[in-house]
């Protein structure tokens, strides 16, 4: 019981000694709240105020690269390569493709750039799905090959359903490739999300809010 009452007595003090009288107002010393009682030195918190008022965060663009070698023929009687760089099938047969998409939750998707080659009349196609963990898929972009045009790729930014919700969906890419004559390269996904707004963040990469805000 006595170390309680001293306990309370020693925060009395502390609170005490932070508080100055003001032509008869009482005011709040925040320095001293914040080196008596938030327990932060000076050297690391510029004041109270960035800890209650934290720095804005600033949008970044991240990518995501999908290479060939992380595409899957769908029917597993299909033949097909993966030379690891391009994944191509065999004649000039049909084959569906898929890969599997990891992004950042709540990033937002902005670009999905195909690299492919074409010596064919066939456009392949490349598109960006989403599935609602019961086998409801949704598009949410797509791309397709140009028709006897070689090596080259094409890209859509008209996104749908951009925002990305991992506690809902899962993602992938869904390909279609006609044999040897329209083979993949791979994709490659823009996206932007949010990071701390500090010089020191931006440089540094990703650091939590409560670090920027706290550490200097």
């Amino acid at each position: 019981m006595k170390k309680e009452i001293v306990g309370i007595l020693v925060c009395t003090l502390l609170i005490a000694a932070a508080v100055l009288p003001v032509a008869g107002v009482m005011t709040i010393d925040k320095s001293k709240i914040k080196e008596k009682i938030l327990g932060f030195d000076d050297a690391k918190v510029s004041s109270a105020d960035d800890v209650i008022n934290p720095e804005p965060l600033a949008t970044k663009t991240g990518y995501l690269s999908i290479p060939a070698a992380a595409f899957e023929v769908k029917s597993d009687s299909d033949t097909y390569t993966n030379l690891g760089y391009e994944v191509y099938g065999a004649g000039s047969k049909s084959l569906i493709f898929s890969a599997p998409v990891q992004l950042p939750h709540e990033a937002t998707v902005t670009k999905v750039t195909f690299y492919w080659k074409d010596i064919s009349l066939k456009d392949g196609s490349l598109k960006l799905m989403r599935n609602l963990m019961d086998g409801t898929t949704e598009n949410m972009a797509e791309v397709t090959t140009v028709g006897n045009s070689g090596v080259g790729s094409s890209y859509d930014d008209t996104i749908d359903y951009a925002e990305i919700d991992n506690s809902l969906y899962s993602y992938f890419l869904e390909m279609e490739l006609f044999g040897e004559i329209v083979s993949s390269y791979g994709a490659i996904i823009e996206y932007t999300y949010e990071s701390g707004g500090s010089s020191e963040d931006m440089a540094g990469g990703e650091e939590s809010q409560v670090r920027n805000v706290a550490v200097r």
